[in-house]
């Protein structure tokens, strides 16, 4: 699930969120609800959220595990 997959992604590189959210441009609390799940991100944050984890965007969904059953 994708809130799961950017708190893991955070939690790895030991940055808080309000890290995360001043290097994309939004609140603290924006990113919040995005790790809660209670917000949906636009695509292109999504894309931000890839680049900046260096991660594909396939990653953060778990469409790659899914392809591979």
């Amino acid at each position: 699930m994708f809130s799961e997959n950017i708190k893991r992604l955070r939690n790895e590189r030991k940055l808080s969120q309000a890290d995360i959210a001043k290097r994309l441009g939004i609140t603290q609390q924006a990113y919040s609800l995005y790790e809660l799940g209670l917000k949906i991100p636009s695509f292109a944050m999504v894309l931000n959220i890839a680049d900046f984890f260096g991660v594909s965007i396939d990653s953060l969904v778990n469409r790659d595990k899914k392809e591979e059953q």
